[in-house]
């Protein structure tokens, strides 16, 4: 039985099952953070066409997205990365793969972009000029859903555990480390903290109670930190530089900044275009948003 659920899993991320990826696009605005204030400008439909263009990162130095576009091939989809310049508007797709590509974020070298790769849902990252191969991250059947850099060698991982609960799991460059399931069952959205040490993680309890929670070391086990209840169904979070927490919630962008907010604050309602916002991402610098709308 767990074989058999095991290649279930493995064919939610081929093509056999991404024929059931919701449509969706990515809207993009300005963003202010003054202080405690934020505010966000008219946001723009970067992508606007059918079909599933969803997952974007910014890159370190702000001046390009990454993302995952799908597109149907007979009854089956096939994802690409696309990379979508801030400054000329215009986009290239950096994948010629036949094989799945989902989650692509920049390297901690800013030389390649890795993704999750294929049925095996292993990590191997390929070059940012040509889209050509660099380099296995993490192998052999690796049964990862989502993940975030640490630093240049640590990750953090959405992984398919041994019990198929998804874990969230610490990688040594190709290597998960023997004891390091550090907690489950969490959600997708995992992100290094630009404003202290350590990564954050969607701790979910039961059906309905979700925290933004937190690790500060990844070397023990006993530091893990509840930061913030989030939005029932909510799973998507951003950090912006100075610490401010953004999720998404039904049509709104709500933000939560430590010791200043005490609850969820609306900063943008997209109503008008989209009823359902699910990832976000702020740019390095504080000045950009993107939401994906489906």
């Amino acid at each position: 039985m767990k074989i058999i659920l095991k290649l279930l899993i493995i064919l939610c991320f081929s093509g056999i099952a991404n024929a059931q990826l919701p449509k969706s696009n990515l809207f993009l605005a300005d963003i202010t953070l003054n202080g405690n204030a934020v505010s966000v400008g008219s946001f723009k439909n970067i992508t606007n066409r059918e079909g599933y263009n969803n997952q974007p990162s910014f890159s370190p130095d702000g001046k390009y997205l990454l993302y995952t576009s799908g597109k149907t091939i007979d009854t089956l989809i096939q994802t690409d990365i696309v990379r979508f310049d801030l400054l000329t508007n215009t986009e290239k797709v950096l994948s010629k793969d036949p094989k799945n590509e989902y989650s692509p974020q920049v390297t901690p070298d800013g030389k390649n972009y890795s993704v999750v790769y294929g049925p095996d849902q292993i990590i191997q990252s390929f070059s940012l000029e040509d889209g050509s191969f660099t380099e296995f991250v993490i192998g052999d059947l690796a049964l990862i859903g989502y993940y975030c850099w640490y630093d240049s060698t640590t990750l953090f991982t959405f992984y398919f555990s041994e019990n198929l609960a998804p874990s969230l799991a610490l990688w040594y460059k190709g290597i998960r480390l023997p004891d390091r399931i550090i907690t489950t069952p969490i959600g997708r959205s995992l992100h290094k903290m630009p404003h202290k040490d350590g990564v954050s993680y969607i701790e979910k309890l039961n059906n309905e109670e979700w925290y933004v929670a937190g690790i500060s070391d990844p070397w023990t086990t006993n530091n893990l930190v509840r930061l913030k209840k989030l939005p029932i169904q909510s799973e998507d979070i951003a950090w912006a530089p100075d610490g401010t927490l953004f999720t998404t919630h039904q049509s709104k962008i709500l933000k939560w900044k430590e010791g200043v907010d005490e609850d969820w604050v609306p900063v943008a309602d997209l109503i008008n275009t989209s009823k359902q916002l699910t990832r976000i991402a702020i740019s390095p610098d504080g000045k950009k948003i993107v939401v994906v709308g489906n």
